[in-house]
């Protein structure tokens, strides 16, 4: 290499350090720095010195809330540092790809990436890279509502940098136990001792980012137990911060409490001020789950103004919002189940295959299928029983709270909404009675014969008014003169309805569902084509199994347990038939056929 080159590479590393010395007093400035030592990097074809400086710009572009940007730079970040091999920081790169999808409530690939950072800093012997994956690891946890986890992994955390003296690392962490007590487990007393601790060192390494946190939850413990200028103090002086360092996420926060300060103290122009504010700062930043809290906290300050147009309108956004958080971290936790069940299965397997009782394994392997099974129906019953009431408890306090200045037509589209979300509690229950019953063989099937048209009208009726709503037009096309099937009427009730609700929740508004009836020698087959999302090569795969969850979405916001096709199958197969899909492709419609016979072709079956 030559002196010269050999002296510009190292005007590269003096911007990269004089950027990273001034990230948290000008963020702006140690960005624009980063991005002048990547320029030169790239032409000088500095392959170091490019990593270095997109991890900083990276990190710039999170500190001033711009996660997507963010996230992109860190992932091609994490590729250079792969090229030269660079395991610690492709560790650390990894852990701030977490911290992204954290920002971002994609929590499944945060805890991935947290996780695979662990491994790394573990493979190293890195103790201060470990501390920090932990910390990743417990604010996943955190997001998801399972605060012990979060508060062992914080533990743990604290327990390494205490030994490694690292300060600002231990104000990073000091700050999470505190958060957590106060927050979540609230012990007010001892998190004020961790929160007050986490604040003196943040002053002293002049960390602004950190204090503006701090100062947050300092004023928002005071503002919870009504001592309202100690709170104000607090968090106008977290606000300051928050701004200096353009850190959005946690002003956001800021004006959520200071919102709420602002209505107990009867200042509601300020109180909306901030609140609007805020509720500007969670859609820019994306954070769906600020913008939920700051919905819910505008619909109070508009209820309390007796403007209930608007209180309506942000409570029902408030809902809305919460339900797909609530929807989003439960999939994830059934994700995470699943690959934990995984694990556990391999690991059982190798015992098993150690097993000279070849019905003793067996027994342990159905044990294994039930044990998991038995949590996936907790998980979702869990999760699908809690949103609907916690839709019908917040509606029904609305309701009593605001009946005075309730108009009757308001309170019959709340009380509609309230049979919505029983409606959704009661199929739910139903489908998990009925899959109870196929599986015990507590579900018996009476056959007889009937024309199947009459199912399917019946049936088609039935939807009449979701089809109507979503535009959706019925296509009938009966090939054969009188269709009759042997089969129960009633089980053939029930998986009409699931595969026609199925057509009309994943077909766009406007399109059409096509329903056609053929006959072959000893039996009738009936297919029902959408126009809707179609299937991939994995929907396929899985497409009949128990809690499936596919890649479509249902196209008008409607509900799904995953439990419909299971039971489809079950029902079909007990009446001597077949059921199968077939579908060119994602976007492409899908086929849903079933074949019944037209007489008892065992005798078993009646």
């Amino acid at each position: 290499m030559h002196e010269h080159q050999e002296k510009q590479q190292a005007e590269v590393d003096a911007l990269i350090q004089r950027a990273w010395s001034i990230r948290n007093t000008d963020t702006r400035q140690a960005l624009e720095l980063s991005e002048t030592a990547y320029r030169l990097s790239s032409e000088l074809k500095y392959k170091k010195g490019l990593a270095h400086s997109l991890q900083l710009i990276s990190k710039c572009h999170f500190w001033l809330s711009n996660y997507e940007v963010g996230l992109v730079k860190q992932q091609e970040a994490f590729r250079l540092f792969e090229d030269i091999d660079d395991i610690p920081n492709m560790a650390r790169m990894l852990y701030e790809i977490g911290v992204a999808y954290g920002r971002l409530d994609d929590h499944s690939n945060a805890l991935d990436c947290h996780f695979r950072s662990l491994n790394l800093f573990e493979q190293i012997d890195d103790l201060q890279g470990q501390a920090m994956a932990l910390s990743g690891i417990g604010l996943v946890h955190e997001n998801m509502g399972d605060y012990e986890k979060a508060l062992g992994c914080f533990d743990a955390t604290l327990g390494i940098l205490k030994e490694l003296d690292d300060q600002e690392s231990l104000a990073d962490a000091l700050n999470n136990v505190g958060r957590i007590l106060y927050e979540h487990l609230k012990n007010y007393k001892e998190a004020l001792v961790y929160l007050f601790k986490s604040l003196e060192i943040y002053k002293a390494v002049t960390d602004k980012r950190g204090q503006a946190e701090t100062l947050y939850l300092i004023g928002e413990e005071h503002r919870r137990l009504g001592e309202m200028d100690k709170a104000q103090t607090y968090l106008q002086q977290g606000l300051r911060f928050s701004q200096d360092v353009e850190e959005k996420y946690t002003e956001a926060k800021i004006r959520i409490s200071l919102g709420r300060l602002y209505l107990v103290q009867h200042q509601k122009k300020e109180a909306l001020q901030h609140l609007t504010e805020a509720l500007n700062l969670a859609k820019h930043i994306k954070s769906k789950r600020l913008a939920f809290q700051t919905h819910k906290v505008l619909s109070e300050a508009y209820k309390e103004l007796g403007q209930l147009d608007k209180a309506l309108d942000h409570y029902e956004q408030f809902h809305t919002i919460k339900e797909a958080v609530f929807n989003e971290e439960t999939n994830e936790k059934l994700r995470n189940l699943q690959v934990r069940h995984q694990i556990e299965n391999a690991q059982k397997e190798a015992e098993i295959y150690r097993l000279k009782n070849v019905e003793l394994a067996e027994a342990l392997a159905h044990l294994e299928r039930l044990n998991h099974e038995k949590s996936e129906i907790l998980g979702i019953a869990a999760h699908d029983l809690k949103n609907p009431l916690s839709a019908i408890r917040g509606t029904v306090t609305f309701i009593r709270d605001s009946l005075n200045m309730l108009s009757s037509e308001e309170i019959f589209d709340l009380l509609s909404a309230v049979e919505k979300s029983a409606n959704r509690m009661f199929a739910l229950i139903k489908n998990l009675l009925d899959v109870n019953a196929l599986e015990s063989g507590e579900m018996k099937i009476k056959a007889e014969l009937f024309d199947l048209r009459t199912a399917i009208r019946y049936t088609i009726k039935g939807y009449s008014r979701i089809a109507e709503a979503k535009q959706i037009c019925f296509h009938e096309e009966y090939s054969v003169e009188k269709p009759t099937v042997y089969a129960d009427f009633n089980a053939t009730g029930q998986v009409l309805d699931n595969l026609i609700s199925n057509a009309l929740k994943y077909t766009p508004p406007g399109r059409n569902v096509f329903i056609r009836l053929w006959e072959k020698e000893e039996s009738i087959i009936l297919a029902i084509k959408d126009e809707g999302l179609g299937l991939t090569e994995s929907d396929k795969e899985k497409l009949f199994g128990k809690f499936a969850r596919l890649s479509a979405k249902p196209t008008g916001g409607e509900h799904s347990t995953g439990l419909g096709l299971s039971i489809v199958k079950k029902l079909i197969e007990l009446m001597d038939g077949h059921v199968w899909a077939e579908s060119p492709g994602k976007n492409q419609g899908s086929t849903f056929f079933i074949e019944l016979p037209k007489h008892n072709p065992t005798g078993e079956f009646q």
